[in-house]
């Protein structure tokens, strides 16, 4: 009876003792400290406005070996950032291509994921 009800604790034994595959989780988005409110244009989700001094999610990532920085992240290698005018047409107004990992901080409240973040000022807008 013993060497049965080993046997049958034996897997539930080993479930506990494997560890992990590591799990690492990247956040993208963009600050807006601009004094104009912004438009960022996705395929799958259309227009996304971004309010002024307001904080936009725009994406995530993760993988098994390390984080991902936002060159390495974005299919078109680009950010586009719109603004409208009076008529309602949107014109480009920032443009980062390629993408610059150096124009993006970085910050982690856990040692598993990372948050970069793009701040927009007045300064950085055409």
């Amino acid at each position: 009876m013993k060497k049965r009800f080993l046997l049958l604790l034996t897997p539930l034994l080993m479930a506990f003792q494997c560890e992990e595959d590591p799990y690492f989780g990247t956040e993208y988005g963009i600050q807006n400290n601009s004094s104009y409110n912004l438009i960022i244009l996705f395929e799958e989700a259309g227009e996304v406005l971004i309010e002024t001094q307001s904080y936009q999610y725009i994406s995530k990532s993760s993988n098994s070996n390390s984080f991902v920085p936002p060159s390495e992240k974005f299919r078109n290698n680009e950010i586009k950032l719109y603004r409208e005018d009076s008529n309602g047409d949107l014109f480009l107004t920032y443009e980062q291509n390629p993408i610059l990992n150096d124009l993006w901080t970085s910050e982690s409240e856990l040692p598993d994921y990372l948050y970069y973040k793009l701040i927009i000022t007045d300064d950085l807008l055409q």
